[in-house]
């Protein structure tokens, strides 16, 4: 762990563990996460809000975004998320961000009582250190019983929801369509960039819950499916492109062009011509390990979302 950071745990009372990361209170109010130089650092601020707390919360965050480096909050009656872009040195800076929300805080909500139900926790004897979605937090045992037994429930209605499958497939072609524009966009400057494949998946699979569709294993293979064929597509659009610019100025060089089709044009340079074949066959396949490696990362991603809230419950 950094040096820093391990000394500001220490100063403020803050408990370790590699499983749990980090939780504690700071300025009197809950606060839990993961600090990773590499991937990123995330941290959950624990404590009950009001719709109007939640809302100066949330303006205050949003017009400190760029400060901190704040990516992704995420608010609830019961806890505010933010994941911090990575420190790679910036320790100080993800500090001051604990430091400084927490302060905020003080002017909108109550120190030191159960995210769930706002009540102090002061001298009661129902006090558990419980767990959720990698936040470690002190609540009451029978609030933290309550929010488990609603959870569950909200869990099975999403669970008998309709798939709207046709629907979130829509989204997801319509979502790979901007990385597909880009690799046409990029072939035409000299470039196969990875950026292109990581579009069109992040986009198939963001464009797929926006238009309906239901975070479940389908979404999954859609994703791959759809932006496997939607830059394959790409591919070929940028090739007869390429195909038609040359048989043009053919035709205005008062030659005669062996087709005026591009498509045929396209698969004529392909049986005959060595060179484009091995061109065409090489762009394929790092394409392909773009779109995999792209693929990859989201697929991991979106299994996180999948991840049941319930299954992730705990008493320590």
């Amino acid at each position: 762990m950094n040096k820093i950071f391990n000394e500001f745990l220490k100063t403020n009372s803050l408990n370790y563990d590699p499983k749990k990361g980090f939780y504690g209170k700071l300025n009197g109010f809950q606060i839990s996460g993961n600090m990773d130089a590499f991937t990123g650092s995330n941290v959950t601020v624990n404590i009950h809000l009001t719709e109007e707390a939640a809302e100066k919360v949330s303006q205050w965050i949003e017009s400190n975004k760029k400060k901190y480096g704040i990516l992704n909050p995420a608010y609830s009656t019961n806890s505010v998320f933010c994941m911090i872009n990575p420190p790679l040195g910036l320790v100080k800076k993800y500090i001051a961000f604990l430091q400084d929300i927490t302060a905020f805080l003080a002017e909108v909500a109550t120190p030191d009582c159960c995210p769930f139900c706002g009540e102090t926790l002061e001298g009661s004897e129902d006090v558990r250190l419980v767990g959720t979605y990698g936040r470690v937090f002190h609540a009451h045992e029978h609030c933290f019983d309550e929010y488990a037994e609603q959870l569950s429930q909200n869990e099975t209605a999403m669970a008998s929801a309709p798939n709207n499958t046709l629907r979130g497939v829509l989204g997801a072609v319509v979502g790979a369509l901007a990385g597909a524009v880009l690799w046409v966009l990029l072939y035409f400057i000299g470039y196969i960039a990875v950026v292109a494949a990581a579009l069109a998946s992040m986009g198939a699979a963001f464009m797929w819950g926006k238009f309906g569709g239901k975070n479940n294993k389908t979404k999954i293979a859609v994703v791959w499916v759809v932006t496997i064929l939607m830059i394959l597509l790409a591919m070929l659009v940028a090739y007869c492109i390429d195909v038609q610019i040359v048989i043009n100025e053919i035709i205005a060089g008062g030659d005669e062009a062996v087709t005026n089709n591009a498509f045929e044009g396209f698969l004529i340079l392909l049986r005959g011509n060595p060179e484009f074949r091995t061109e065409v066959i090489i762009d394929t396949l790092v394409s392909l390990v773009f779109i995999v490696v792209a693929n990859v990362f989201t697929t991991i991603n979106v299994l996180k979302t999948q991840k049941l809230e319930s299954s992730t419950l705990v008493k320590y």
